[in-house]
């Protein structure tokens, strides 16, 4: 943009191209519009036996891969949430009038996650 800018020899063209190139800037900088997340569910079955456990979590981490992967290809990012991170989630996605007025610090969250680890709650990182 700036080297069509630059070679722009009509006056009323060159002011055009200088107020669109403001524009895009101020769009890409100032606003999070561009800015998406997206949340993928991976489900699996809980089973009580050990064995089965390390074959569905091993299955699961394949899954994850792949879903990663295949995403990592449309050029987007793929992060793995932890427990805190879900937790956070939920509560702005629940409670998003709360959420924004009191925050969830990172200290409330691991009361939360205590909390449930306490009442024998399953969370895995």
């Amino acid at each position: 943009m700036s080297h069509r800018l630059q070679n722009e020899t009509i006056p009323v063209y060159k002011t055009q191209l200088k107020n669109y190139d403001e524009f895009i800037r101020s769009l890409i900088t100032d606003n999070k519009i561009l800015t998406r997340h997206f949340y993928i569910i991976i489900p699996f079955r809980p089973t009580d036996n050990k064995a089965d456990f390390d074959l569905i979590r091993e299955q699961l981490k394949l899954r994850i891969d792949i879903i990663a992967k295949g995403m990592a290809r449309l050029g987007m990012r793929a992060d793995q949430l932890d427990s805190l991170e879900v937790l956070d989630l939920f509560y702005s996605f629940y409670s998003p009038v709360q959420a924004k007025i009191q925050l969830l610090t990172e200290r409330a969250l691991q009361t939360i996650y205590t909390a449930l680890m306490r009442d024998g709650s399953k969370i895995n990182d």
